[in-house]
């Protein structure tokens, strides 16, 4: 009982500290990620129903950056 009275005095009290992370940015990039791997996967399903993968060799390299 002490533990648990011991973790959540100490959570509260590093609440205020957990707080001042800014997850807006991690989202961001998480967002901007998502972003290239749909391009990525709509391209590669392109390329192959039309099998002109030499054509668009500059954009899947610049996808996979």
């Amino acid at each position: 009982m002490k533990a648990a009275f011991f973790i959540l005095i100490s959570v509260l009290l590093l609440q205020p500290l957990l707080d001042s992370f800014d997850v807006a940015d991690h989202n961001a990039a998480f967002n901007h990620t998502s972003v290239l791997l749909s391009e990525e996967i709509d391209l590669e399903a392109h390329c192959t129903a039309n099998g002109d993968h030499q054509l668009h060799q500059l954009e899947h390299a610049e996808l996979s950056k």
